[in-house]
């Protein structure tokens, strides 16, 4: 990954759904990174440095292989997502995150706003070139990323 372009850290486990943005995102010039675990998503922001904006589904596992006793014993087993953004708000100089995603719950979508998402975008609602535009107004490309 380029540390001279803009870095975007795209965490969702919807492979088929993600294949088209993260092209069309490439395709402008940012470098993606991707998780598709909480787990996953915070091993990468852990140790890959800092992020120039996250885009983040609510729904999502909170690791790859859960038993069903782990599953059983959480209230929101894959509302992972809100438990990622209280990890992000919680850094020192975090990230604007783009919430994209189809909860719809009220309360849910409340909770993302109240940890500063800069955007919240219907999945199977906009087209990846929305949400080219969405990266560039909430994370502008570096220069090296607009060649």
């Amino acid at each position: 990954m380029s540390p001279d372009r803009t870095r975007v850290l795209w965490v969702d486990d919807d492979v088929a759904h993600l294949a088209a943005f993260v092209h069309a995102v490439e395709g402008a010039g940012y470098c993606v990174g991707r998780a598709s675990t909480v787990e996953e998503a915070r091993h990468l922001l852990d140790s890959e440095g800092s992020w120039d904006a996250i885009v983040l589904d609510i729904l999502l596992p909170p690791k790859a292989r859960m038993t069903p006793d782990e599953v059983e014993s959480m209230v929101f087993p894959f509302y992972g997502g809100l438990d990622l953004l209280e990890h992000i708000a919680a850094s020192v100089a975090p990230p604007p995150v783009v919430v994209m995603t189809k909860v719809a719950s009220p309360l849910v979508l409340e909770q993302a706003k109240l940890c500063g998402v800069a955007e919240v975008l219907g999945k199977g609602m906009v087209t990846p070139k929305q949400v080219v535009a969405t990266l560039r107004r909430v994370a502008p490309p570096t220069a090296a990323t607009k060649l």
